[in-house]
């Protein structure tokens, strides 16, 4: 549709700010708010409410779901905290994240098949970056996802609802 975009300009312009300002002028910590659970149940409540409405759920329920399956693998694996894997993901910045830029109706599929398809893309780069010590994983992972999907027939040339009109012509 015309009214779609291909980045979230709120995650597009904190990637921009990685990428190109001085850490001593742009600072973003993951796991600020981490250990403070007030904000992370008002995300949740307010997340889920966001992505119900933007009839996006699936989105984060998958992703969690994931995290939750591949961290218990890791952890059991590698014999590391299951909670050191998680807790980044699910603390108040990670959360505000999962819930409210990568449902943005603009720049997320509308069919569940697309969304599922974008939740487990999303969470394999993110966990991949994450795994590689990669600062601002999920920033960046969202940023890549909705890049291959705008650029790319990752779903057999299906439109995802933000492909271009030039893409369906």
């Amino acid at each position: 549709s015309e009214n779609k975009h291909v980045f979230n300009p709120t995650n597009f312009a904190i990637v921009f700010a990685f990428a190109f300002i001085n850490n001593d002028y742009f600072i973003l910590h993951p796991d600020q708010l981490s250990l403070n659970i007030l904000p992370v149940v008002t995300t949740l409540v307010l997340g889920t409410i966001a992505c119900f409405r933007a009839q996006r759920l699936l989105i984060p329920v998958i992703y969690i779901s994931l995290l939750f399956t591949v961290g218990l693998f890791i952890s059991y694996m590698f014999s590391i905290s299951f909670y050191e894997i998680i807790s980044p993901e699910l603390n108040a910045v990670g959360l505000i994240i999962l819930f409210f830029m990568v449902t943005d109706p603009k720049t997320t599929p509308k069919e569940i098949p697309q969304q599922i398809g974008f939740a487990l893309l999303l969470f394999t780069i993110s966990i991949t970056l994450r795994l590689n010590q990669f600062l601002a994983s999920q920033y960046v992972a969202l940023f890549l996802t909705c890049g291959i999907l705008r650029y790319t027939s990752f779903f057999g040339g299906k439109d995802l609802g933000i492909a271009s009109r030039r893409a369906r012509s």
